[in-house]
């Protein structure tokens, strides 16, 4: 297994002293595949298509959730937490990557979810099935906001706990941009890639944003690393949470969490101009299959 350290902290090196990381990804860099069947079906003549493989970033599960959890669990153990508290929906690849994580790192690190109510497909009872294979204790819930409030007071019982917000993003500007860090250094290793002529520079980029601190910090590290790629964000939560301000928030506050710790890290500022939101792939309700979409 391959743990190889952040590349942000080769751009900035007093990074490396004042933020708080762990190995966990082990493949990295991950690899970039050009997709030559869809180019085929968009009958594009010119333009190429790439998808960056970071579902092959952990040997076990991959995902964005591990670029986050280097530096989010990296901040746990430091504090000598005894375990997580997190919420999702009942099929969570966040909370089911928080749980492996958990017990790959120390059996007594305890993973607590709290799950809101999603229509019950074969990925959520999969999922049921794995959360309870890597020890999670499940605690249900109603709604989204009532369930992340159970989860809040739950903490007040468990102060040596660690309070992981949704998706491991500042949530309407509370928690920690130590997720989004994890995406800035996400951006740092495509650039690499590009200076190494594995693909060119993309004229567009396309993420899913959900808490927004994938993406926010997406946004933050193409802009320091001065990309021209226009971050296209593809909504897919309700505009009560995923929305452009919580991405401007969470990058801007990344970006004062990044200058704090390294003077070299530039105090940019990231505006609705730096990408663009996409709506209407994200059907009636979190967690409800859509009919197939039609391209036109």
């Amino acid at each position: 297994m391959q743990n190889k350290e952040p590349s942000i902290f080769k751009f900035y090196p007093n990074l490396k002293e004042n933020v708080p990381w762990i190995p966990l990804i082990t493949n990295t860099p991950t690899p970039v595949e050009r997709l030559n069947k869809l180019e085929e079906y968009f009958n594009l003549n010119k333009g190429q298509i790439y998808m960056k493989r970071d579902d092959k970033n952990h040997h076990i599960y991959g995902g964005n959730k591990i670029r986050k959890f280097e530096f989010i669990f990296g901040q746990v153990l430091k504090k000598r937490k005894k375990g997580i508290i997190t919420t999702g929906g009942t099929g969570t690849n966040h909370g089911l990557a928080c749980a492996i994580i958990c017990k790959e790192l120390d059996k007594s690190l305890k993973c607590e979810l709290f799950l809101f109510s999603q229509p019950i497909t074969w990925h959520v009872q999969r999922s049921l099935l794995l959360f309870d294979f890597f020890g999670a204790n499940i605690h249900t819930g109603g709604g989204d906001i009532s369930t992340f409030m159970k989860a809040l007071l739950y903490k007040i019982y468990k102060s040596k706990y660690y309070f992981m917000t949704p998706g491991g993003s500042p949530l309407f500007g509370f928690g920690t941009s130590l997720g989004t860090i994890g995406f800035v250094n996400a951006a740092i290793e495509l650039k690499e890639q590009i200076d190494k002529n594995i693909l060119p520079e993309p004229d567009d980029i396309f993420i899913a944003g959900g808490s927004t601190g994938t993406s926010a910090g997406l946004v933050v590290g193409c802009k320091l690393l001065g990309l021209n790629s226009r971050i296209n964000i593809v909504a897919v939560y309700n505009d009560f949470i995923t929305n452009s301000s919580a991405i401007i928030r969470n990058a801007n506050k990344a970006i004062k969490y990044l200058h704090k710790r390294d003077k070299n890290v530039p105090k940019i500022k990231i505006t609705e101009n730096d990408f663009k939101l996409v709506k209407g792939y994200l059907g009636s309700d979190y967690g409800i299959k859509t009919l197939k979409r039609i391209f036109l």
